[in-house]
């Protein structure tokens, strides 16, 4: 058999052959390698839109079923069994935990399954009241899935009853936190809270005013899309949140969650 210099023809055919490979191998780069958690990245930006007070939302998210292992986290399982809904909306349970579950508490987190980035995020919710006890809404990644920790939280301690704390981390890193005075008792009415998030500022906003602002000037902000969440919990860090005190009527209640892609000025908002 001849194995002499491969001919012009066969050349040409292989280099073609490895530009469509390596043009293959960038495709699936860009689709699956870390450039999809950027939050500027368009597989990140499609619309969420969840109204509790209707049937079939369930179908949409994840309803955590696990016992957390992270150390602030302790005390907590999360299970459906503390999720209830009716034409009210959504209500997630603070109790005393079944018998074969790890932490002496249950309770309950709900992700949307896909991560999200950059746009407007809305709630209306009505926090728990009771002391020790954290009700949230807010957008996490972190090592679980791949990336580095970041996340913006709206959230309400429950020893402070006309309170809400805004913050957001970077690379782990707690940037431009505050305690909001409401003027108001929260864990007694439903009001709309929200964050608008892009490159340059993350704004907070309640009942449709801006209440507070940070800019990359004043911070380093977050630059990776994460799951949109909202649970209910307590754990160890007492000098925070305090001693939970565990009531039959511990209960968080949300009647809507939505994300607006950034530049989209159509898909539902909680707010109408």
């Amino acid at each position: 058999m001849n194995r002499g210099k491969p001919g012009k023809a066969m050349l040409a055919l292989v280099a073609v052959s490895g530009v469509l490979v390596i043009g293959f191998a960038i495709s699936i780069w860009n689709f699956f390698g870390p450039a999809r958690d950027y939050a500027d990245h368009p597989y990140n930006l499609k619309p969420v839109y969840v109204d509790f007070t209707r049937a079939g939302w369930k179908t949409d998210l994840y309803l955590a079923d696990y016992s957390v292992d992270r150390s602030h986290f302790y005390r907590v399982n999360f299970s459906p069994a503390s999720i209830s809904q009716s034409t009210r909306g959504l209500k997630l349970r603070m109790k005393d935990a079944a018998k074969e579950n790890n932490w002496p508490l249950d309770s309950a987190e709900i992700h949307v399954p896909r991560k999200t980035g950059y746009g407007r995020y809305e709630v209306i919710m009505k926090p728990a009241g009771t002391p020790g006890v954290i009700s949230s809404f807010f957008t996490y990644t972190g090592p679980f899935y791949g990336d580095p920790h970041d996340e913006i939280d709206i959230e309400f301690l429950g020893k402070n009853r006309n309170e809400v704390e805004f913050n957001t981390y970077k690379a782990g890193r707690p940037s431009g936190g505050v305690r909001h005075e409401l003027g108001y008792i929260a864990s007694e009415e439903f009001h709309l809270y929200a964050y608008e998030w892009q490159p340059e500022f993350v704004k907070f906003y309640i009942d449709g005013v801006l209440v507070h602002e940070l800019t990359d000037e004043d911070v380093e902000l977050p630059r990776y899309a994460g799951k949109m969440m909202v649970n209910l919990w307590t754990g160890t860090m007492t000098d925070w949140h305090g001693e939970a005190q565990i009531t039959g009527n511990t209960t968080s209640q949300y009647k809507c969650i939505a994300y607006r892609p950034a530049g989209d000025t159509k898909s539902p908002l909680c707010s109408g």
